[in-house]
């Protein structure tokens, strides 16, 4: 039995899993930067947003168990019923107060810009806010229709994931493999040890996991869940089977295609490590044909031949699985340069996978502001001068810079969980060591998303400055760390015939020895630096943010000398610290020790470095307050000590973790990352401590609002459509996402459907 005080802490905690009703809806509005294309650049952007927000359908299914499920019902209950008449059978029929109904609105706002009920930055489960009786209430009323799921499928669908999406069980609360949290990516009986097996045998084989799935066909942990007979009827291929397989453990490798076999009917079967493989394909195919759909209705109004190539090898990897036909695309896009009309859509960032290999599917158009555009092109002129003043050797820095596409852009559509204010992509190392990558920054994002915060932990004369400043300290920084932090240093490498790319005499610089370890053929920096790797090389990339930010050079570039780029030097310091303070502990799960976020993980490394290098450069103290006796703290950064203590302990640092990434030193980078990463609850930092002062005053979660773009009724023009900054706005412009369907069947709720009960088996 609970005690009271027992069923306190439970809702005190559940109510810390709630989006709260006082977060904002922020928008940026493109209206102008559309509206300036041209009717062909109209109608590509326009095709090209349908292929982004229909693949943003895949996004559920690659987050939870129940997530495709809750995102269909809600969808279709507001879109079968209109937002008005939700409401009013919510307060007649079913004790709805004004106070529920906005927690329906704001959880199902969640569930729509997250892709999901778990955060996307940050990867922790979020719940509804109102109770389940009354959800339950709602979702099964008689008067509540559901045109596209159909009542009686919407009524089972919710009798199966409601617990689910109410549960709060240790291992829901985030994102993980196991015991350790949730995952798609892996059915729940896979373990660190079969994730360790599966990436083995994809080396081995040469397979690329990046659009995979890994789901464990085990009878001892998984009984309910049997597919003998079509494992028992499937041929058996004799070049690959050398003995009879095992009777046990069989693991299916599910590749995203709109091709292949959907029954298993077919597929390769491979003997490894005494434990056999199977081979599949058409994993999310009812999303991808839609994707495929409107990626061919865009490639008509392309610009150019090469635009209209690189669609066409997007339409192949969706089509057959092939991520080699994605990175010929994505060659052709990296040398499309500085189109009206920028776009890159497939998987793409590995955060959420546990294993740090797979990726999310993201789709994004964006629209060249050619005017900042133009500082961003200056600083790429100057790169290579810019780049012999980071702190190691040339042999470490690749000989020929390829200059990158570095735009401004504004947004029209950002079709992901997590939406980012810079890209350098792409995310290929294997092409972007020989052809490059593409910047962009989106100032008008962060803007939107962090004006007006308030700054607690800061004196009042450094939260004046910061407010003043930080937009235009944040442009250099993502300027800086997406060109010169991802586009700089080099991978050492060992071909098969035994030549090098470095001379045979170079020394590590960190210990005067010839050079030990590189990357042999097919290694890249993502097969080695699993799990921790995407983390440390934004913790890389910032680092060389807060460096070059520091050289007089750099801010004129972008227009900034005197006093003013003084205040921009300090003012960008002081944002790193103050976010890795204030923001970033709430990515930490004390009870898993382990951080749900590598930005967050990478922010709280650098603050370690620049507390460690002491000298009073940064002080944090915990202060407690005379009026109310609830503990404070207060962050101090020495202005004066910036340029000496603090850029030597970021050279210091960033030399380190560059010679280990040149060198595939993947002991030494994980040593020196967990050192600067873990989170203590002793010292003269008690973290764990702080960590709750800090979600005291944790600010409520943005979400994000964005435009619409429809054709005309003669589909000779597109009219862009934004909406009000409200709750309501934000679900009228989802409902309104996926109103022009290109086949009725299937329709969105099918393919989610269909997507969510192909993966039941594993997870229900």
């Amino acid at each position: 039995m609970y005690s009271w005080n027992e069923e306190e802490k439970a809702e005190e905690e559940r109510r810390t899993h709630v989006i709260s009703l006082e977060s904002a809806v922020v928008q940026w509005d493109t209206r102008r930067p559309f509206n300036t294309l041209m009717k062909e650049e109209k109608l590509y952007a326009h095709f090209l947003s349908r292929a982004a927000w229909y693949g943003a359908l895949l996004i559920p299914v690659q987050t939870s168990p129940e997530s495709p499920a809750i995102f269909a019902l809600l969808h279709d209950m507001f879109r079968s019923n209109t937002i008005p008449v939700v409401r009013e059978i919510a307060a007649d029929y079913c004790f709805f107060w004004e106070e529920d109904f906005q927690e329906l609105l704001v959880y199902t706002c969640g569930i729509f810009t997250n892709g999901g009920n778990y955060l996307g930055y940050g990867d922790t489960k979020f719940l509804p806010g109102l109770s389940l009786q009354k959800m339950n209430s709602l979702l099964i009323h008689e008067n509540v229709k559901f045109n596209g799921l159909g009542r009686r499928n919407a009524r089972d669908i919710w009798g199966a994931v409601k617990y689910k999406v109410y549960s709060l069980e240790e291992r829901e609360k985030q994102l993980g493999l196991g015991q350790q949290g949730v995952t798609t990516y892996f059915s729940p009986n896979c373990t660190p040890k079969d994730a360790a097996l599966v990436s083995r045998f994809m080396m081995a084989y040469q397979i690329d996991p990046l659009n995979t799935r890994v789901f464990k066909v085990d009878p001892n942990t998984n009984p309910t869940f049997d597919r003998t007979k079509r494992w028992r009827n499937m041929p058996v291929l004799p070049i690959l089977m050398k003995k009879p397989f095992p009777p046990d453990t069989r693991y299916e490798v599910r590749t995203a295609s709109v091709e292949g076999d959907h029954g298993y009917g077919c597929a390769p079967r491979f003997d490894f490590e005494n434990t056999e493989f199977m081979l599949t394909q058409g994993d999310y195919w009812p999303i991808l044909k839609d994707i495929r759909y409107w990626l061919g209705r865009a490639r008509t109004y392309a610009a150019n031949a090469k635009e209209k190539e690189m669609i066409t090898k997007y339409i192949e990897s969706f089509s057959s699985g092939s991520v080699d036909a994605h990175k010929e695309g994505t060659r052709l896009w990296i040398h499309n340069k500085q189109p009206s009309v920028e776009t890159y859509i497939g998987f793409v960032e590995t955060y959420r996978d546990p294993a740090g290999v797979r990726a999310e599917f993201e789709g994004f158009v964006f629209i060249t502001d050619r005017e900042l555009s133009e500082v961003f092109g200056n600083l790429v002129k100057n790169a290579k001068t810019f780049l012999s003043r980071l702190p190691w050797p040339s042999e470490f820095e690749r000989e020929t810079f390829i200059e990158p596409d570095f735009t401004a852009q504004d947004v029209l559509c950002y079709a992901s969980s997590c939406i980012f204010d810079g890209i350098n992509m792409p995310n290929y190392d294997d092409i972007r060591q020989k052809d490059g990558f593409k910047n962009m920054a989106m100032g008008r994002v962060y803007a939107a998303l962090y004006a007006d915060a308030p700054t607690p932990f800061l004196s009042p004369i450094d939260s004046k400055l910061h407010a003043e400043f930080f937009t235009r300290a944040h442009d250099v920084q993502v300027g800086i760390h997406e060109l010169l932090g991802h586009g700089s240093g080099k991978l050492l490498v060992r071909k098969d015939d035994g030549s090098t790319n470095f001379p045979s005499e170079l020394r590590n610089p960190l210990t005067n020895s010839f050079i030990e370890s590189v990357y042999e053929t097919e290694e890249t920096y993502d097969s080695l630096f699993t799990g921790f790797g995407s983390s440390m090389e934004e913790c890389r990339a910032e680092c060389v943010g807060l460096y070059l930010s520091l050289d007089d050079d750099v801010l004129k570039i972008f227009g900034y000398e005197g006093e003013v780029a003084e205040n921009i030097k300090y003012a960008n310091w002081l944002e790193l610290c103050y976010n890795a303070t204030a923001l970033c502990l709430k990515a930490y799960s004390p009870k898993l020790k382990q951080w749900k976020h590598g930005h967050n993980q990478a922010k709280f490394a650098i603050l370690q470095v620049l507390l460690e290098a002491g000298q009073g450069l940064v002080r944090l103290e915990e202060k407690v307050s005379e009026d109310d006796g609830i503990s404070d703290l207060r962050l101090t950064l020495d202005r004066a000590k910036i340029q000496t203590i603090g850029k030597k302990a970021i050279g210091d640092f960033l030399l380190k973790i560059q010679i280990y990434k040149s060198t595939a030193d993947v002991q030494s980078a994980q040593r020196i990352y967990r050192k600067y990463t873990a989170v203590s609850d002793d010292g003269v930092y008690p973290w764990l401590k702080w960590r709750e002062i800090t979600l005291t005053k944790q600010q409520p979660q943005r979400l994000c609002i964005q435009p619409n773009t429809f054709l005309s009724d003669d589909g000779t023009d597109v009219k862009i459509v934004t909406y009000e900054s409200s709750f309501e706005g934000l679900v009228q412009s989802w409902i309104e996402r996926y109103d022009d369907d290109p086949t009725e069947d299937p329709t969105l709720y099918d393919q989610l459907d269909t997507c969510w009960r192909k993966d039941r088996e594993h997870f229900f």
